[in-house]
């Protein structure tokens, strides 16, 4: 998937564990302006390992020690985030909804040819999951749209 599908389906996932779930404010802009940040990065975050996505190219050197779509890319990296976040003192709500947006990166990804090895630890438990809808490129542009849509929908019910 690309950046800004990764981002729209992160929105989308973030949005609706603050709403759904945690039952976050999102008429207050602070916490509407929170959670969807933490959409974005978290969207974005998994695809660190890519010396040319968007966060891979600010920190150059991790791309080169990580194999893209590796450790990332697996539910060792989402407990690895949701620590972080609780550990730099981010609002529980917050840390939910960057974490749920890390597992919407890791779907996504599942999504398509290539796929994911979510419990991969070296050469063990790589079986990889794939369910590859998004062969067809303009696809993944329909399902942009169709995020977006999702997102605008959660935040007016």
């Amino acid at each position: 998937m690309k950046g800004t599908s990764h981002a729209a389906l992160g929105m989308v996932a973030s949005t609706a564990a603050a709403k759904f779930i945690l039952h976050a404010p999102l008429d207050e802009p602070m916490v509407l302006g929170g959670v969807l940040l933490c959409g974005i990065i978290g969207g974005l975050l998994p695809d660190i390992d890519h010396g040319s996505s968007k966060l891979g190219s600010k920190i150059p050197v991790l791309p080169h020690l990580l194999k893209h779509r590796g450790i990332t890319h697996t539910i060792y990296f989402v407990i690895l985030v949701f620590f972080l976040a609780q550990l730099i003192g981010l609002p529980q709500y917050l840390v939910w909804c960057l974490t749920a947006a890390v597992v919407s990166h890791i779907i996504g990804d599942m999504l398509t040819p290539m796929g994911i090895a979510p419990f991969a630890i070296g050469p063990f438990f790589n079986y990889t999951f794939r369910l590859p809808i998004l062969k067809v490129p303009y696809l993944e542009s329909v399902f942009l749209v169709v995020f977006q849509f999702m997102t605008y929908y959660i935040l007016i019910i």
